[in-house]
C-alpha cells in the first residue's frame, strides 16, 4: 500500500521547492480545467487514471512528447491527487507495481484543497 501525503505536508513541499516532486492529476481533463477544482498547484501534470499504466509504459521520449514533461525515474517522489481521493489511491497503487518507489497519496484532494480546512 502506498504512503499517504496530508495536505499540510504536500503545503509545505510545495511551498518551499516544487521541483522536487511529481504532482500527478489523474482526474479526466474536463475535470482537471474545471472552475469548481482547478488543478492544486502550476506545477501539475494530468495523467487520467484510465491511462496512467500505459502511459509509464511508454519510453522516455514518447512520454515526453505525449504528456510535455519528462517521464519520473523509479526514484522519483510522485504525489497523485484527483477529486476526493478514490482514484488517487488506484494510482499510487498502479505506480508501486510499475516499481516507483516513493509514491504518496494525497487522500483529500482537490476537494479538501479548496476547501476552507486546514
Amino acid at each position: 500500500m502506498s504512503k499517504q501525503i496530508t495536505k499540510q505536508e504536500l503545503s509545505s513541499l510545495l511551498e518551499t521547492d516544487h521541483s522536487q516532486i511529481v504532482l500527478l492529476d489523474v482526474r479526466e481533463p474536463s475535470e482537471y480545467t474545471s472552475s469548481d477544482f482547478p488543478s492544486i498547484h502550476s506545477s501539475a501534470h494530468n495523467i487520467p487514471i484510465n491511462t496512467l499504466k500505459e502511459a509509464f509504459h511508454l519510453d522516455e521520449h514518447e512520454f515526453k512528447n505525449k504528456y510535455g514533461f519528462e517521464k519520473p525515474k523509479t526514484d522519483a517522489t510522485i504525489v497523485c491527487y484527483c477529486k476526493l481521493g478514490g482514484r488517487a489511491q488506484k494510482a499510487t497503487d498502479a505506480l508501486a507495481e510499475l516499481g516507483y518507489h516513493d509514491v504518496r497519496c494525497y487522500k483529500g484532494s482537490a476537494s479538501e484543497w479548496w476547501s476552507n480546512q486546514a
